[in-house]
């Protein structure tokens, strides 16, 4: 509002006062999870990027100052002094080279090779600088995300933040559609799986059994060694996080009370889903 107010008293054109305008766009970091991602691992790599801005300084005005020895006098306008001739080391170390200033002199085309050449590590260093920060924050995140499942878990509330903490890098997170089959009937068990988001429909024959956020399915059949005699679908667009079948064993293996109370919760669906877990299989 304020060039609207301003024009009223000063007849000047703000027009560039308005372009400022333009800034508002920014606010679009608080609504965009992948700008504020960006915003985060810029404040996280911010050393390094420093460090790297220091060292491009350096070849920078040795180049600057390299060109000016050797091309002041042939083309004084251009390299005549080492601000002059800045211009030309920032545009070829950018991998610009726009061409409107070049070195003439063999030993001065000498260093223009090298410092193209020197240019690719200008682009190399922060984009491996800024892809290595954006993986970390990005497993970060999903770390922390499988995490807060984990802990919302009844089956995991027992165990210690060691414990969770290798469950939870264990676990594999799995986007998926609705009306899609997670397990089948008579399939080899390999996994199972814990719900985060969505909600699914068990099915053994013509009983059904609906699981929501919090609830894990799957176990039965690996516990009992057999195939699976249910089929899942996700009624939702679902995130589920799988366990692996090896891992499932050596976690209940090594956990006496994550072992009982995982066959415990077995042996509960079971029951409601008419189809009984017999105690000795339960306890193998």
């Amino acid at each position: 509002m304020l060039p609207f107010w301003l024009e009223a008293f000063f007849p000047a054109d703000l027009f560039l006062l308005r372009l400022v305008r333009l800034l508002r766009i920014l606010k679009i970091v608080r609504l965009s999870p992948a700008l504020a991602t960006f915003r985060v691992v810029l404040h996280a790599q911010r050393r390094q990027l420093g460090a790297m801005a220091l060292l491009l300084t350096i070849p920078l005005l040795l180049l600057a100052g390299t060109m000016h020895a050797l091309e002041g006098r042939v083309q004084p306008e251009n390299f005549g002094s080492v601000p002059k001739a800045l211009y030309w080391a920032v545009v070829t170390l950018a991998t610009v080279g726009y061409g409107d200033v070049v070195p003439v002199t063999p030993l001065g085309r000498l260093v223009a090779a090298a410092a193209a050449l020197l240019s690719l590590a200008t682009i190399a260093f922060p984009t491996a600088i800024l892809g290595a920060g954006f993986v970390r924050e990005m497993q970060q995140q999903d770390f922390l995300a499988r995490a807060k499942m984990v802990a919302r878990v009844p089956l995991f509330r027992h165990l210690r933040p060691a414990q969770l903490a290798e469950i939870t890098a264990l676990l594999r997170q799995r986007n998926l559609p609705p009306r899609y089959t997670v397990v089948r009937r008579g399939e080899h068990p390999e996994a199972m799986y814990f719900i985060d988001q969505g909600g699914v429909v068990m099915r053994i024959g013509d009983r059904r059994v609906v699981l929501g956020p919090g609830s894990f399915f799957g176990e039965l059949a690996l516990l009992e060694g057999r195939p699976r005699e249910a089929t899942v679908i996700t009624l939702t667009a679902c995130r589920l996080l799988e366990l692996d079948a090896g891992d499932v064993h050596r976690l209940i293996g090594g956990d006496p009370e994550l072992r009982e109370t995982l066959l415990g919760e077995a042996r509960e669906r079971a029951r409601t889903m008419g189809h009984p877990l017999p105690e000795q299989s339960a306890a193998g």
